[in-house]
């Protein structure tokens, strides 16, 4: 998880101060991803997030890079985010370089909550919304790719990382 920014952190205190809370009270929750799987937007609140029983703190914005960003106004945000919206509609292809790049950022998708879909389902989003060296992709061939990249040196170190971080 994306550590929270300390002003972020400073602008609270008076908050979990008069309810006797602590910034190891305050969690965050992954609201919005982009197309490569970085994360968006992170909410971060105390309480609950399941049961809705919880008090919203803040958030937390990144470009596709992970950087935070700052805005200097909410309006500047708002503008933003009308942007991303727009960018996300009109979205090209995500292209990667191989199957198994792509399989592995579907998973993370899935894993990190930016697509609600069992594995297969997400194999099967990536073949509408994903290419591999700009030719189209099947869902079966990312499942096989992905086992396949398993079992070499390069790809399998960096699936057992990921499996080993999300599952």
């Amino acid at each position: 998880m994306t550590k929270i920014d300390k002003n972020l952190l400073d602008s609270w205190k008076p908050y979990l101060d008069k309810y006797n809370l602590s910034e190891k009270d305050v969690k965050s929750h992954i609201e919005e991803c982009y197309p490569n799987g970085q994360v968006k937007m992170i909410i971060h609140y105390v309480g609950d997030w399941d049961t809705l029983n919880h008090s919203m703190l803040g958030h937390s914005d990144y470009d596709e890079d992970g950087n935070l960003m700052k805005f200097d106004s909410s309006e500047d945000r708002f503008s933003w985010l009308n942007k991303m919206r727009t960018r996300a509609i009109d979205m090209q292809v995500k292209d990667y370089p191989s199957r198994w790049e792509c399989a592995l950022a579907v998973r993370k998708m899935i894993a990190i909550g930016s697509l609600d879909v069992s594995i297969n389902e997400g194999y099967k989003w990536a073949g509408n919304h994903c290419s591999v060296d700009g030719k189209p992709i099947t869902w079966t061939e990312l499942k096989k790719s992905y086992e396949n990249a398993k079992q070499r040196t390069k790809s399998g170190t960096i699936i057992d990382e990921f499996e080993e971080e999300y599952y």
